[in-house]
């Protein structure tokens, strides 16, 4: 069977124009390549994360504490100034150090967390890993506090200090656990 003539003209459109897409499509892809940008952009991203009444780490800190334990309502407290003097050899050395604190604990307590290696003093070679809290009766550790997370300290000061805007606590840290007087759970 054959096609009129007529039906294969109208046909001849189409199909040109169908031959004419594909060689087009053909043309255009073959023309286009790759690229890369001449430049990128540089990107710093930081989130805080929280849940529940997990608060991250203080490194230096306190908190006004009723003589009961327990935070003082309306209660302030800042660690004023951290620094310490120093006697020994390297290896066995001791360091007092002096925490001024301003509070309005009263005769409550408090509670602070300190970096002890910010502290101001004459030298920055101290050793933290046998080091150890010695003379510590106005900075009582805080259960669960060990000699292994010096050079941070959580301790609590006594009660009954009379605390107020310009008081302050001293300790000694020795460079060695080995000998006797040692705080180290």
């Amino acid at each position: 069977m054959s096609v009129p003539l007529r039906g294969r003209l109208r046909a001849l459109p189409a199909a040109a124009g169908l031959v004419a897409l594909i060689a087009l499509t053909g043309l255009a892809t073959g023309a286009l390549s790759a690229t890369d940008a001449a430049w990128t952009d540089r990107t710093v991203v930081a989130a805080g994360v929280s849940s529940g009444s997990w608060q991250a780490p203080v490194t230096v800190g306190c908190t006004a504490m009723t003589a009961a334990g327990q935070p003082l309502a309306g209660g302030s407290c800042t660690v004023a100034s951290i620094r310490y003097e120093e006697w020994g050899s390297p290896g066995s050395r001791m360091r007092g150090y002096y925490v001024a604190l301003s509070s309005n604990a009263g005769n409550g307590f408090i509670r602070f967390t300190i970096d002890l290696s910010a502290a101001s003093g004459p030298s920055s070679d101290f050793s933290w890993s046998r080091a150890g809290l010695t003379n510590n009766a106005q900075a009582i550790p805080v259960r669960g506090w060990s000699c292994n997370q010096l050079p941070v300290l959580t301790a609590d000061t006594p009660s009954n200090w009379g605390w107020n805007a310009s008081s302050s606590i001293y300790f000694q840290v020795s460079e060695t656990r080995s000998g006797s007087g040692t705080s180290c759970s």
